[in-house]
């Protein structure tokens, strides 16, 4: 399925005579907020106009599009909202927890074709939330692995150990930088968390990988590789509570195609600029990221910058650098 825009709101668009040449469903704000009540279409020469609800009209589907709701219920109003029996295999589990908190801010609950069944009653709604152990570490970590200070880009993106680690900053860095004196640096994060704790008879529906941005983030590389994924450890590391230079190599490929446009968080796009101090960013998993989640042991996760997956160094003469440095579980207060 693909997104889909209300087709009421085309309908009034039209009658107010104008001809939209693209539309845009559940548009979200400069804060990363999703508007699942908005309907935003493109007339051309960038003007734009938005069609609001007071209630919700799109959905999430499992695939990461927007499509109306109306396809997902059998009746939704702005305090009523009754699904189809069969909404649960449409509707993404993280938008489910949208819906359903909205509702209980309004005083009221989801019901199921009039029966009566509440979400809140039911298994699928369970969501765990796992963190890297702090300093002083006693499970698991994170960190970054880094190697730094070569004129060779292959010797430095092909190195099997690093030349340096750290597991104790306050700030992880994800990083392909070149510099004035023609020496490349390319860092890998590394972070590990215990999720043994999951039910073995679990089905895990979704995952994510959820970070927030410092203020020392930097982007100037003009290629089109400006991004960073989220991937997994192709094996174990030598210490599940220290990141060493050995843990260099360990860093493996990213959960979605690195050619694709940025889609549902899958990659932090960075053309345009890093996201910012306090800015969240996260990592919807696909079906290859999901099967990454231990429900026995740890599960081993990275970031990794486009130009090191994709083993495409930036511009070399000036001084290039993509570099993304997100809180690490280290910072007072996490």
């Amino acid at each position: 399925m693909q997104h889909l825009v209300d087709h009421n709101d085309l309908a009034f668009i039209y009658e107010k005579g104008f001809r939209p040449k693209g539309f845009a469903p559940c548009p979200r704000s400069s804060d990363g907020h999703i508007n699942p009540q908005v309907t935003r279409l493109y007339l051309g020469d960038n003007q734009f106009v938005s069609v609001f609800h007071v209630k919700p009209v799109y959905y999430e589907t499992i695939t990461g599009h927007w499509r109306p709701l109306s396809e997902v219920t059998v009746h939704h109003g702005n305090r009523k909202i009754i699904l189809h029996p069969d909404a649960l295999s449409k509707m993404s589990p993280r938008f489910m927890r949208w819906l359903q908190l909205r509702q209980r801010i309004l005083g009221t609950e989801l019901l199921f074709d009039s029966i009566g069944i509440q979400p809140r009653h039911m298994v699928f709604s369970t969501t765990s939330t796992f963190f890297p152990d702090p300093n002083a570490e006693t499970t698991t970590v994170d960190g970054y692995s880094m190697y730094s200070s070569n004129s060779n880009w292959n010797t430095v993106h092909y190195a099997t150990d690093g030349t340096s680690a750290d597991d104790s900053s306050e700030s992880l860095d994800s990083r392909t930088e070149y510099r004035f004196n023609g020496q490349w640096y390319i860092c890998r994060v590394i972070t590990l968390f215990d999720t043994s704790s999951l039910p073995d008879s679990d089905t895990i529906s979704a995952a994510s990988l959820t970070v927030e941005d410092t203020a020392n983030s930097y982007q100037n590389m003009a290629d089109t590789t400006n991004c960073f994924h989220a991937v997994v450890q192709t094996q174990a590391t030598a210490s599940n509570t220290a990141v060493g230079t050995a843990d260099y190599d360990l860093v493996g490929d990213a959960i979605d195609n690195p050619t694709e446009a940025h889609d549902a968080g899958e990659r932090l796009d960075t053309s345009g600029g890093v996201p910012g101090a306090g800015v969240d960013v996260t990592w919807d998993f696909n079906a290859t990221g999901i099967s990454w989640i231990s429900k026995t042991g740890l599960t081993r996760l990275g970031i990794r910058s486009g130009e090191d997956i994709t083993d495409t160094p930036g511009s070399q003469g000036t001084a290039d650098r993509n570099r993304f440095m997100p809180y690490s579980a280290d910072t007072a207060g996490t």
